[in-house]
């Protein structure tokens, strides 16, 4: 469950800031931790889970009673779950390298990802094939999210002092996530004296036979690359219904290509967002596509 919130944090953030992709992490700052930036390259993000409580301020006794078949569902427990973001750079600082200047940045970027997106919502950020792997009641549903409260997490001394000696002091952000666990409803057993079936509003379901790609490219168009664009790495790619419901997601390779498998025929809406570009608004694309080749995607 708690490795569900993960995948909500990562996503979230991925979303905003495509360079994190693969370069975040959730194990403990440690010696391993530092062992593994060093061996990449690039700003990293740890996002240490360090605490986990109840909210009993809102714990609630209510029972609900549903039909069809009858079951007594009792209130959600509220968990929260309180992280610790940090930022660490593979490089170190030097006359020539501000490496600590560009922890900070990413830093920055986060704070402003998460109080932009707050409250998190799965659904917002999770293709389907992810959301059917969370609880059923957090499909639908959004989590309180606190960034940075203002009391501060007094702990954080001896959260570093916990991390090896090489530990130096860094900031963090205090991240509060408070996430419903639902119980499973009892079903109340009775005489059935009434069926009642109905048909369902949703859209019908698409040929499952019938699921097509969408590949191209992602190309830098701006200032000095107007005349002649530029492969971008590392964009993210996104792929999402007319009702803005995210469908699919990609990460270009170093020549700025992508694909998205598994679309049924239809109409989407395709952007791609990139660490220093400026924002694209989203493409409509009806597949099948009319004419062959890549697509692509441009920042200008």
């Amino acid at each position: 469950m708690i490795d569900g919130l993960d995948l909500v944090i990562r996503q979230t953030l991925v979303a905003e800031i495509p360079s994190l992709a693969t370069r975040i992490g959730f194990q403990p700052p440690d010696d391993a931790w530092r062992q593994r930036v060093g061996a990449g390259t690039g700003v990293w993000l740890n996002c240490a889970l360090v605490d986990l409580r109840e909210d009993r301020h809102r714990r609630s006794n209510e029972i609900r009673i549903e039909h069809h078949p009858t079951r007594r569902v009792l209130s959600p427990y509220l968990l929260r779950c309180d992280y610790l973001l940090s930022a660490w750079n593979s490089a170190k600082d030097s006359a020539a390298v501000q490496a600590t200047t560009a922890e900070h940045g990413l830093l920055g970027r986060v704070v402003r990802t998460l109080v932009e997106r707050a409250p998190l919502t799965p659904a917002a950020v999770l293709v389907p094939a992810e959301l059917a792997g969370l609880p059923s009641a957090w499909r639908e549903d959004t989590f309180d999210t606190d960034v940075l409260p203002p009391e501060g997490f007094t702990k954080v001394p001896e959260f570093w002092g916990t991390m090896g000696r090489a530990a130096p002091w860094r900031p963090v952000v205090w991240l509060t996530v408070t996430v419903p666990v639902a119980p499973e409803p009892t079903l109340v057993d009775g005489t059935v004296t009434t069926i009642i079936t109905s048909t369902g509003t949703g859209r019908p379901a698409q040929d499952p036979e019938v699921l097509l790609g969408l590949g191209g490219l992602v190309l830098d168009a701006t200032g000095a690359h107007a005349a002649a664009p530029v492969p971008v790495g590392e964009a993210l790619v996104t792929v999402a219904d007319p009702g803005g419901v995210l469908l699919g997601r990609a990460l270009t390779d170093v020549d700025g290509r992508f694909v998205l498998d598994g679309l049924p025929p239809g109409t989407y809406d395709v952007r791609a967002r990139a660490t220093a570009l400026p924002s694209m608004p989203p493409l409509s694309v009806t597949l099948p596509t009319p004419a062959p080749g890549p697509l692509e995607l441009q920042f200008t």
